[in-house]
């Protein structure tokens, strides 16, 4: 079966991806699984929103420990 590779910086969304499936599929005349797609643009999808809620994470993380440094600082100076 005929797999897309969704890779961010190649994937082409609206017209051009249903190009691009046909391109590949008549390049080496095998048929295209719709499972297979679905999925490896589901897999695409799920690491980009786990990259996104790890960065999520890390930034609130960060605005935590700022926070807490900015309050043993204003702690010091008042008391």
């Amino acid at each position: 079966m005929a797999t897309l590779k969704a890779e961010l910086k190649n994937t082409r969304w609206s017209d051009s991806i249903e190009r691009s499936i046909l391109d590949q599929t008549l390049s080496n005349g095998e048929a295209v699984s719709l499972k297979d797609v679905v999925s490896t643009i589901g897999a695409t999808m799920k690491k980009v929103a786990t990259k996104f809620g790890n960065k999520i994470i890390a930034l609130s993380e960060s605005i935590y420990e700022a926070r807490m440094k900015e309050g043993r600082i204003q702690s010091g100076i008042y008391y």
